[in-house]
């Protein structure tokens, strides 16, 4: 199975479904995109760094564009054009911002998903201070030890950790409520726009 995890910012993606993507990446050929690299924001001097040590953690397929953060809802052909040549790789599974997320730039990248994976399995990942309505109807558990790689993993992005949204304990406490809803220990949800039967 080919999977396409989708993040507007660096940590997007990290933030609401790394568990899965570590899971998946056992048995499936994983590819990750993200649209903007933030670099107008002044706390993100380091980022790109810090990115790229994360993707080399995660060894799967990744591409980062240079599209102008907070702005993404106008470059709407420039992320069609990019989602279109993921499509024509037969991605099976893709990993997305959720059409509820009230960020600007989150919900024009989720717009265009839907757009342009018609025939696609389509899940929407969480960010908890940008998803106020965030609906999971899909969850997938986590064992203990993604969780701990989960939690090493995002904290590699130095420069974002005062924000308490990607600290330990909120983190933690997000995969923890999502399990409980799954009667497991922990768990990351998604809300699902299109399921079709795969082979996980």
């Amino acid at each position: 199975m080919k999977v396409l995890f989708i993040g507007p910012h660096p940590d997007d993606v990290e933030i609401g479904a790394l568990g899965t993507l570590l899971n998946l990446r056992k048995d499936h050929e994983i590819f990750y995109i993200t649209m903007s690299r933030c670099l107008d924001i002044p706390r993100n001097t380091n980022i790109l760094y810090e990115y790229n040590n994360v993707v080399k953690e995660l060894k799967v397929h990744t591409e980062i564009l240079d599209l102008p953060n907070r702005e993404l809802s106008q470059r709407g052909k420039e992320i069609r054009e990019k989602l279109e040549d993921y499509r024509d790789k037969n991605i099976d599974l893709v990993f997305g911002p959720s059409l509820s997320d009230v960020h600007q730039d989150h919900q024009a990248v989720a717009q265009e998903i839907v757009r342009i994976f018609r025939y696609q399995s389509v899940l929407f990942y969480e960010i908890p201070h940008s998803c106020p309505f965030f609906k999971p109807r899909f969850f997938f558990p986590l064992d203990e030890n993604i969780v701990t790689e989960k939690i090493r993993i995002l904290s590699l992005y130095k420069s974002q950790s005062k924000r308490v949204y990607i600290q330990e304990p909120p983190i933690r406490a997000m995969m923890m409520f999502r399990g409980a809803e799954f009667n497991v220990k922990y768990a990351e949800g998604f809300e699902v726009y299109r399921l079709k039967n795969l082979n996980w």
